[in-house]
């Protein structure tokens, strides 16, 4: 079993570093030279349904948008929000895992000093686990099978010998 143990920051939000790199089929603009991979703090948002990376993060892997979506929110209507295709990399504690190739919405998170949200589309292939008073606590995230059961779109993949 694989698995990342972590620390809440100093505001109580589960924080870790990720490195983030173009995904395999990504566009990348070659003028001024991108870097090929960020380490950047991530923040672990379990009501975010889609993980989301800071412009300046695309910007400096030189990533040109794959889309975009227009966000009709009370507060932000018509407000243009790019996709980029990344990779983003979690380091185990223990074991290891496979690396997150994924369209992420460019959006820089409120959480002071994090470039990336982890969402649900990379969550939901974990176990999360969160222990102890505020002061004290840490969390878990489990990665007990290297193929998660969910596909893309977060439809149950019934495996072999599974119900």
């Amino acid at each position: 079993m694989s698995y990342l143990l972590g620390q809440l920051d100093p505001h109580g939000y589960p924080v870790t570093s990720v490195t983030v790199r173009p995904a395999p089929h990504a566009h990348v603009v070659s003028n001024p030279a991108p870097m090929p991979a960020v380490q950047v703090v991530a923040v672990i948002d379990t009501g975010a349904n889609h993980s989301a990376v800071s412009p300046d993060v695309a910007r400096s892997l030189g990533l040109e948008p794959m889309g975009a979506a227009e966000v009709n929110r009370v507060g932000v209507n018509g407000a243009v929000i790019y996709m980029y295709p990344v990779r983003i990399e979690l380091q185990a504690t223990e074991g290891m895992f496979a690396p997150f190739d994924l369209g992420v919405a460019g959006i820089k998170p409120s959480t002071l000093g994090a470039d990336v949200i982890l969402g649900l589309d990379i969550l939901r292939a974990f176990t999360f686990t969160y222990r102890g008073p505020r002061s004290q606590s840490d969390f878990t995230l489990f990665l007990e099978d290297a193929s998660p059961p969910w596909d893309d779109r977060g439809r149950h993949v019934a495996r072999p010998g599974s119900a």
